[in-house]
This record gives structure tokens, C-alpha cells and sequence, in this order.
């Protein structure tokens, strides 16, 4: 019995290695891209944690996953400053992400992620 489990966890193992982490690779890259090339201007309809990095949706487009770095150092990080019906502007291939929050501007470096 304890060969067969230790047959079954090996089996597993070696499927996440081969399948799982280059598969949420591939994923990561390619939500990295997506929002690369977005343009946004619209408010948060929602805020969620994808693969270990912040994730929202505005009103107007569909979902986003990224890693980003604030770019003064007074300021939080985009996931405890940001909040449903704040605003969030991008330019298209632009690697700042700017959230307008009561006012206030903060903008994100948005991690490269290739």
C-alpha cells in the first residue's frame, strides 16, 4: 500500500511539473500582454487575486491579472489602495496604470511578466 501512494504522489508531482507550472506560465504571460496593449479608462467593477497577483474587471472591458510596483514610495500597493467603483486609466502599450481614488492619483509600474 505505501509503494502505491508513493506511486500516485510521484505521478502527481511529475504532472505538475511538466503541465501545471509552464501552463500558468503561459497564462501569467499572456495576461501580462493583454493588458499591455489595453487601453483603459473605466471604473472597477471588481477586484479578485489570480495566480498570486491582483486581478480586477472594470465596467467597460473584460478582466486583467497583474503584478505592479507603486511608483513613489508613499504609497500602498494597487491591491489595498484600489476599490469597486474606483477609477483606473491605462494608455495602450504603456506600463503605468494609473487609479484615481476620492481624488487622489496614484500610478502603478505594471511588472513585466514574459
Amino acid at each position: 500500500m505505501k509503494y502505491f501512494i508513493s506511486i500516485v504522489l510521484l505521478i502527481l508531482v511529475i504532472f505538475l511539473v511538466f503541465y501545471g507550472i509552464p501552463n500558468t506560465d503561459k497564462n501569467i504571460t499572456e495576461a501580462y500582454q493583454k493588458l499591455y496593449s489595453a487601453k483603459l479608462n473605466g471604473s472597477i467593477e471588481y477586484l479578485d487575486i489570480k495566480y498570486h497577483r491582483d486581478s480586477f474587471k472594470l465596467n467597460n472591458s473584460e478582466e486583467y491579472v497583474f503584478s505592479s510596483f507603486p511608483t513613489s514610495f508613499n504609497h500602498k500597493s494597487f491591491a489595498s489602495l484600489a476599490r469597486k467603483g474606483n477609477l483606473v486609466v491605462k494608455l495602450p502599450n504603456s506600463d503605468t496604470l494609473t487609479l484615481i481614488k476620492d481624488g487622489i492619483i496614484y500610478k502603478f509600474l505594471i511588472k513585466r511578466e514574459l
